[in-house]
């Protein structure tokens, strides 16, 4: 046996017993240093779906909380709306109730209220009518990002029509290609 500089007879290491069968299934299936493990993508991918919905979900759950009526509102949503619409010197802006949802509508000038909004006497009618009664006044302002937002929804309003049409033609381009 040699001898270290210490003059100590150095100890033979016992040889490691070989590893179990699952063992060694587990560290061949270990994630590799150049890729990212499937569940952390699962874990990144939870956490982006719980980012972008559990604020709708949060407002969804507020907005039906406060939607029940009160009789000590004076007004409801849409008599609310036209109330701001006028104190703020909005002129040329129509309030009126809609199916389409909730919005304020750049080109006609108009504040469009859902039916439940524009009728109702709850908290929740009022909050969205300001709301709404607030994209007329940024509008009447000139705020810059309200106008860059508008444009952005009708280039994407006119790039989906022109996807549904190809979409709806591919058929057809595949007949004539063959």
């Amino acid at each position: 046996m040699p001898y270290p500089e210490g003059g100590h007879a150095v100890p033979k290491q016992p040889s490691r017993p070989k590893a179990p069968q699952a063992l060694s299934i587990v560290l061949y299936c270990a994630p590799k240093p150049d890729r990212a493990s499937p569940m952390l993508l699962l874990i990144a991918l939870g956490l982006l779906l719980v980012l972008l919905y559990a604020p709708q979900l949060w407002v969804r759950t507020v907005m039906a909380r406060y939607a029940r009526e009160r009789d000590d509102f004076p007004g409801t949503g849409g008599q609310f709306a036209a109330h701001l619409v006028d104190r703020l010197g909005l002129d040329g802006v129509a309030v009126e109730a809609t199916e389409a949802g909730d919005h304020y509508d750049p080109d006609r000038r108009v504040v469009a209220l859902s039916e439940a909004n524009y009728r109702a006497r709850s908290l929740t009618a009022v909050a969205v009518a300001a709301h709404e009664v607030g994209h007329a006044q940024q509008h009447h302002d000139g705020y810059a990002p309200l106008w860059l937002r508008h444009r952005l929804v009708r280039a994407a309003g006119a790039i989906q029509r022109v996807g549904s049409i190809l979409v709806m033609a591919s058929p057809l381009f595949l007949l004539a290609s063959r």
